[in-house]
């Protein structure tokens, strides 16, 4: 049914081969092939970001699915993940369910097979403002709990700082869409423009994301200071959220 598989040596060729083996599994049921993250960027790094596709269909059934499964252990072999498949009525459906999530793929997508159905789905902006307050208060909460386990680990510490930052690359989108402000397609830019837009000091965030994304490595006392700094700045964010009042 399949080619042989060789891990193709870029993104183009991945996309290439996934979109044929999909074609090959789903058929005529396939309506679009999207590819989403950090792939879809110019912040992908070839052998160390993920790559991701949504997967839009006419219909879900078991046996595709089975047959989807024997592939993935190729697809990961060149760093794809495994698809989120929906049907169309799936999609528009769950537009008030996960609103950040879409959102961030409207914003930052490649078509790459059939007709792209991001652009006409509508994303409310009450749906948007109530998750993302869900998430920053459940993100000032585990930042403080996880620090009350790993604070004498320094490695821990560290990784808790970069964990954190990077679940809030897709709420800043959602912040930025609050405020009816186009977000930048950098994430370093994306915090700028969020201290600018909530006047908060976002200070805290880029150190940390000096640690994700630019190996950066503060000393004990530094991060000590970070991790007071990230919850300063978490706190004012959940409250800011709080007070903003849009239409359903």
């Amino acid at each position: 049914m399949f080619e042989k598989f060789l891990a193709p040596g870029n993104l183009g060729e991945v996309a290439d081969q996934f979109k044929r083996d999909m074609i090959g599994i789903f058929g005529k049921d396939l309506v679009s092939i999207v590819l989403y993250g950090s792939a879809a960027s110019a912040e992908y790094k070839r052998g160390i970001s993920d790559i991701n596709f949504v997967l839009i269909l006419k219909k879900i059934d078991h046996e595709s699915l089975k047959k989807a499964s024997v592939r993935l252990s190729w697809w990961r072999r060149s760093w794809v993940s495994a698809p989120l498949l929906f049907t169309e009525e799936e999609l528009e459906d769950a537009a008030d369910v996960f609103p950040l999530e879409f959102l961030s793929i409207k914003q930052n997508h490649k078509l790459i097979h059939g007709k792209d159905p991001f652009p006409g789905l509508q994303i409310s902006k009450a749906d948007v403002r109530k998750q993302l307050e869900f998430e920053l208060r459940s993100k000032l909460i585990h930042l403080r709990q996880s620090y009350l386990e790993v604070r004498r680990n320094r490695e821990s510490l560290k990784a808790l700082a970069a964990s954190t930052v990077a679940a809030l690359s897709p709420l800043a989108e959602g912040l930025l869409f609050l405020k009816e402000i186009k977000s930048p397609p950098a994430k370093k830019s994306m915090l700028e423009s969020l201290g600018k837009a909530y006047r908060i000091d976002v200070n805290p965030l880029v150190l940390a994301y000096g640690i994700k994304y630019e190996d950066a490595n503060p000393s004990n006392d530094e991060l000590e200071s970070l991790i007071k700094s990230m919850l300063i700045s978490l706190r004012a964010l959940a409250e800011a959220v709080d007070k903003i009042e849009v239409r359903k």
